[in-house]
């Protein structure tokens, strides 16, 4: 029926195909597909709120990471101000040594030499 340009609703009524398979109405086809969309936003939903939960904790792992390469900065900084107070270079080994053993080598031909004269 149609009434000044609206068709009305006409009631829904189950369909039978050729075949004797009963096709539901169209409202329950309506309400299916409501209830998946529904059923998809929920998962959807779930997911954010996981997802959320998720980056809360790498969030949370950042800041202790943070933390730890902060503290390893200042550590390091720590051992670059202290080894040149207690280590030597090897290139002012190599000539402290040198030097002590020209030193030695001095004392030993004295030593040399006196013992020569006696």
């Amino acid at each position: 029926m149609q009434q000044r340009g609206v068709v009305l609703a006409q009631q829904s009524t189950p369909t039978v195909t050729a075949d004797g398979v009963v096709l539901p109405p169209d409202y329950l086809l309506g309400g299916a597909i409501a209830l998946a969309i529904a059923f998809v936003m929920w998962l959807m939903k779930r997911e954010l709120a996981n997802n959320d939960r998720r980056t809360g904790r790498i969030e949370e792992r950042q800041d202790h990471q943070s933390a730890d390469v902060e503290r390893l900065e200042d550590s390091i900084a720590d051992l670059r101000a202290s080894l040149p107070r207690e280590y030597v270079h090897r290139d002012d080994w190599v000539r402290v040594s040198a030097n002590l053993e020209a030193k030695l080598d001095a004392v030993h031909r004295r030593l040399d030499g006196i013992l020569k004269e006696r």
